[in-house]
């Protein structure tokens, strides 16, 4: 395989690592806004975050389908045992961003329980002035 096509496929897997990167920040963004219960950016936030899962989910499918080619990119068998590495940060950096996505929706639910609760007062409220 050319030089220009092993320069593509690890420039391709740069930018999947870096846009991991930015899925963290994401969660984190998430996590922080859910904490101080800003609802409207909080929105635009999950919007951003589908559209980043979007873009890496693309970039896993290009690296994927190179990897499948392995032969024919010649990067040798040491690149590939310091890519199992790699693939195993990256299931322990998922884990902790499910964790924080955990703790994001644990405080979305509790919000939503809260308004449930702020509701069933309201209405209560309201049948009471009506009885009056």
């Amino acid at each position: 395989m050319s030089k220009k096509l092993k320069q593509e496929f690890l420039e391709e897997l740069s930018a999947y690592l870096r846009y991991l990167n930015h899925l963290l920040t994401s969660s984190l963004k998430i996590k922080a806004l859910t904490d101080i219960r800003d609802l409207e950016n909080l929105d635009l936030a999950i919007d951003n975050r589908e559209r980043l899962i979007k873009i890496i989910q693309v970039y896993k499918a290009k690296i994927g389908t190179k990897l499948d080619k392995k032969d024919r990119l010649n990067l040798g068998p040491d690149f590939f045992h310091n890519f199992e590495k790699v693939e195993k940060d990256i299931q322990i950096f998922f884990g902790f961003i499910k964790k924080i996505d955990e703790q994001a929706i644990s405080g979305l639910n509790q919000e939503k329980n809260e308004m449930a609760k702020q509701a069933s007062s309201f209405s209560k409220i309201k049948s009471y002035l009506k009885a009056i």
